[in-house]
C-alpha cells in the first residue's frame, strides 16, 4: 500500500499544472482545457510541449529509482509488484491531488513505464503512434492505438519469438495487468476527443516547416486596456457611392 501511494503523490506533480501557474493564460481555459503536453504545446508554443513532456516523463524513472531502493527492505517484494504499483503514477497524473484532481491524459507517463516494463515492445509501439500520429495528424488516435499496440504485445508475448518474455509468471501477469489498466485508463481520458472526431471538431497536428500545434490559437487578453464605445461625435459614417447611371 505505502508503494501506491508513493507513486501516486509522485504522478501528482503535475507539470502542465505547474507551467499553467506562472503563465498569463492559463491551460484549464485554453484549447481543450487539459493540463498535458499537447494543450501546453497548443497554447504556449513547442518549446513548452517538449518542457512538460520531459517533466512528465521522467517522473517515472524517478518514482521507480525510489520504489527500487525502498523494496531492497521488504521481503518478498517482487517486481510484479512494482510494475502495478507504477500504475498509480499515471492515475496521480490524471487525477492529482495538488491540482483539485485535474491533470493530463496520461501519454508521456505511459511511454516511460512502457520503457521501463519492456523497452523492445515499447519502441514498436512508439512506430505504431508515429505512423498514426502522421496518417491522421490526432495525437488522441495515436495515443489509443500506442497504448493497446503495448498491452496486445506484453499479452502475446509468450506467443512471440521477438519478444522478450517477463520472466516468471508472477511478473507476466503483473506486466499484463499494468498495460492494459494503463490502457483502458488513456482511452477514458480521451473519450471526449473520440466524441469530437465523431462530431468533426477535433483539431489535428499540422507538420508543416516545424511542428504546429493545433487549428486553434489562444489569443491572450491585453487587460492593460479597457474597452470604452466610442462615443456618437466621434463614429464616422460611410456614405455609399452614387450608382451610375
Amino acid at each position: 500500500m505505502i508503494f501506491v501511494l508513493i507513486a501516486y503523490l509522485i504522478g501528482s506533480l503535475n507539470f502542465g499544472q505547474l507551467l499553467s501557474r506562472v503563465k498569463e493564460v492559463k491551460l484549464g481555459e485554453a484549447n481543450s482545457g487539459n493540463f498535458g503536453a499537447t494543450n501546453a504545446g497548443r497554447t504556449y508554443g513547442f518549446k513548452y510541449f517538449i518542457l512538460v513532456f520531459i517533466g512528465d516523463f521522467s517522473k517515472v524513472f524517478v518514482a521507480t529509482a525510489i520504489l527500487l531502493l525502498f523494496s531492497t527492505n521488504i521481503l518478498f517484494f517482487s517486481h510484479a509488484a512494482l510494475a502495478f504499483s507504477l500504475v498509480f503514477i499515471i492515475v496521480g497524473h490524471m487525477w492529482p491531488v495538488y491540482f483539485n484532481f485535474k491533470g493530463g491524459k496520461g501519454v508521456a507517463t505511459l511511454i516511460a513505464l512502457m520503457l521501463i516494463m519492456n523497452w523492445f515492445v515499447a519502441l514498436i509501439s512508439m512506430m505504431v503512434f508515429i505512423f498514426v500520429i502522421f496518417s491522421t495528424k490526432r495525437v488522441s488516435v495515436a495515443a489509443i492505438s500506442l497504448s493497446f499496440t503495448f498491452a496486445l504485445l506484453i499479452t502475446l508475448a509468450p506467443l512471440l519469438t521477438f519478444v522478450n518474455q517477463p520472466s516468471g509468471e508472477l511478473l507476466y501477469w503483473g506486466a499484463f495487468t499494468t498495460a492494459w489498466v494503463g490502457a483502458t485508463l488513456v482511452t477514458l481520458k480521451h473519450s471526449s476527443n473520440i466524441i469530437g472526431i465523431k462530431n468533426d471538431s477535433e483539431s489535428k497536428l499540422n507538420f508543416i516547416g516545424e511542428i504546429e500545434f493545433g487549428a486553434k490559437k489562444v489569443i491572450k487578453p491585453d487587460y492593460s486596456r479597457k474597452y470604452t464605445q466610442p462615443s456618437k461625435s466621434r463614429q464616422v459614417s460611410v456614405s455609399k457611392p452614387n450608382e451610375k447611371k
